[in-house]
């Protein structure tokens, strides 16, 4: 083999190699989006525990409530109670949204079937059929297709991703805030009930 032949034959070989490093390097990604949906796909459940103990302690908190009592309590309790109403009713909001896709905006793409991807592979090779290293060509041609499908996808998916990840920060931000506003509106009921109960008369002493 001449130097000029051995140097053009390493010179293909890179390529090869490196296009093959590429398409494996942006398979990963994809499949690493992949791995993160599925992550905040199960990572919604806690949430959803967590606004379920919440509405129910609410609606007991509610239902325990002597609003005859002292009226300066009663206004702070409502004021803190109807905090946590809202911030629960934004929790959930989120919740919905991370999980059933409530605005459109999650969307996730795929590539294209596995028989729909033969079929392109097979029209290239047809294309190709009359040039020299045909074959070849239309297998680069394919693999640089794949490449930009995984990377177009990939963008997608992770931005996706990226968005959902924010919305289930900021559902775990409101139910903490939640949980803040409901201690304090059950404090409130607290030092009204222990007020309450001093003001009630010593029935002992009556008598």
């Amino acid at each position: 083999m001449w130097p000029h032949t051995r140097e053009k034959t390493k010179e293909k070989h890179s390529i090869i190699s490196n296009t093959d490093y590429e398409l494996n390097f942006y398979k990963e990604l994809y499949y690493k989006e992949g791995e993160r949906k599925s992550s905040l796909d199960s990572s919604v459940y806690m949430p959803l525990a967590l606004i379920l103990a919440l509405s129910v302690s609410a609606c007991l908190l509610l239902s325990y409530y002597d609003f005859t009592a002292n009226l300066v309590l009663m206004l702070y309790f409502i004021f803190f109670y109807t905090v946590s109403a809202i911030l629960l009713a934004i929790s959930i909001y989120k919740v919905l949204v991370l999980y059933n896709n409530l605005h459109g905006g999650h969307a996730y793409r795929f590539l294209p079937f596995p028989s729909e991807l033969h079929q392109y592979h097979e029209e290239l090779i047809s294309y190709y059929e009359g040039y020299q290293n045909g074959k070849e060509k239309a297998n680069e041609e394919f693999q640089a297709y794949l490449k930009q499908r995984f990377i177009d996808t990939t963008d997608h998916n992770s931005m996706v991703n990226d968005d959902r990840a924010l919305t289930l920060y900021g559902a775990k931000k409101y139910i903490i805030l939640c949980f803040l506003m409901l201690s304090l509106a059950v404090g409130m009921h607290g030092i009204n009930y222990f007020a309450k109960a001093e003001n009630r008369p010593n029935i002992s002493r009556i008598f």
